[in-house]
């Protein structure tokens, strides 16, 4: 388990990156600016970026985007940051590796579907506005997925480039120069508990792994032998998220999957099969399907060793002696045992109040409510996934609401200015590389 702080940004780091696009449909009202005052005047190309064009039309949307999140821009910053979208747009275009994920787009549509129709007291209502403008509930749907196809795009395509991004360095007077600029707009802070624990994972016993491995080696032969590996997955895999899709994990860079998982699915021909595999998993049986440069298409058929009460009991009874030798005067991060990627994990962290429901552990939340400093919580079973636990809780500060301190912010500070001066880099990049015609 790793901890991460609550985020607590100052105020917005990003431009257009952090802009969720809002849509120009259904708004009652246009700004002045590149189209003046004159509604009629004709929309016109006011940029060429490479092989796409940035009209007027898109100005005046954008600036009421931007007003409804309360940023006024000029029309020129507008144009430039259109202009930089469509520089990423083509980039990402390059990328035969970026995938908007489907899930996430279809929900997103539906989100902004219901939240342009609460803005009408009816149906009556948003059907007159939709007509009002020549659309339907559908060409509307249509106009709303476009948009957020093209944020999502955006979105990936920048993310991938800041995780590969050097690093940037950023210098204390500029941290605190940001930080001043930035008081007036701070809100309170939340009260914050600084919390520290350990995870002792139920692990199962060597006769347990031994016996998934008999059974894995058996599912090989037999794929070996001619079986159909998507029917043995389907069949046989503890995979609950792949196993209804016959084990395919799709297209994957190196870094995603566990270590001892990409060598072999890296190093394997497409089409051919390997012998059992073990990781923190399980065993697995892995297909590549087809391979490019840097990533391949897999399968896989993963046999979990079974988890039985005695499991439950040893990890318990560790979890038990954690908290006496904390109750003894002992520290926490001593008594844990850091044996590699099987070992008990130790994480350091401070959340709010509400932040605490966003631990990725089961139970976490109800443990932590109303708890007190110097508070010893467990040990009490909790869960991640597939992975069983016994967790113990010191709860090593708790501090009060109040005005946010340097301090509390530095890192976050750190981290969005160094994101910002990366973006700049990458951008820069784009433009100077990038066809661009300006006929403003």
């Amino acid at each position: 388990m790793r901890f991460k702080p609550p985020r607590r940004a100052a105020a917005p780091l990003f431009g257009w990156f952090a802009l969720s696009l809002a849509p120009a449909v259904l708004v009652g009202q246009e700004p002045p600016g590149v189209f003046g005052a004159d509604s009629t005047l004709v929309d016109r190309v006011i940029a060429v970026v490479g092989d796409s064009v940035v009209l007027a039309s898109e100005v005046r949307e954008r600036q009421l985007a931007f007003s409804a999140q309360g940023r006024e821009l000029t029309d020129r910053q507008v144009l430039d940051e259109l202009v930089d979208q469509q520089l990423v747009l083509q980039a990402a275009a390059q990328d035969s590796t970026l995938v908007v994920p489907q899930e996430e787009l279809d929900t997103r549509v539906e989100t902004a579907m219901r939240e342009i129709r609460a803005r009408f007291p009816n149906d009556a209502a948003f059907q007159r506005a939709l007509e009002e403008q020549g659309m339907t509930p559908e060409t509307l749907s249509t106009v709303q997925r476009s948009g957020i196809r093209e944020q999502l795009t955006q979105d990936t395509y920048m993310q991938r480039q800041l995780l590969e991004a050097p690093p940037v360095a950023i210098t204390e007077e500029e941290m605190r120069e940001y930080f001043e600029e930035s008081r007036a707009s701070l809100q309170s802070r939340p009260e914050l508990l600084t919390i520290e624990q350990v995870l002792v994972p139920v692990q199962a016993s060597d006769s347990a792994w031994a016996e998934a491995r008999s059974l894995a080696d058996s599912l090989y032969q037999a794929i070996q032998a001619g079986a159909d590996f998507q029917e043995v997955a389907r069949e046989h895999s503890d995979d609950p998220g792949t196993a209804g899709d016959g084990g395919d994990l799709g297209w994957f860079r190196r870094g995603l999957m566990v270590r001892e998982f990409e060598a072999v699915a890296f190093g394997l021909r497409p089409g051919d099969v390997s012998p059992p595999v073990r990781t923190d998993f399980g065993w697995h049986i892995i297909l590549t399907e087809r391979s490019r440069p840097g990533e391949v298409k897999a399968r896989h058929v993963l046999i979990r060793p079974e988890i039985v009460e005695s499991d439950r009991q040893e990890a318990r009874a560790r979890a038990e002696e954690i908290a006496e030798g904390v109750r003894a005067g002992g520290l926490m991060d001593d008594l844990y045992r850091d044996e590699g990627d099987d070992s008990e994990e130790y994480e350091q962290g401070t959340w709010s109040r509400a932040g605490i429901a966003q631990i990725p552990y089961e139970g976490f939340a109800q443990q932590l409510t109303g708890a007190s400093e110097g508070d010893l919580i467990g040990p009490f079973q909790t869960r991640a996934g597939n992975q069983e636990y016994f967790a113990v809780i010191r709860i090593e500060e708790v501090r009060g609401a109040g005005e946010f301190t340097f301090d509390d912010l530095r890192e976050d500070i750190r981290t969005g200015l160094s994101n910002q001066k990366k973006l700049e880099r990458i951008l820069q990049r784009l433009r100077d590389r990038g066809y661009i015609e300006i006929r403003m």
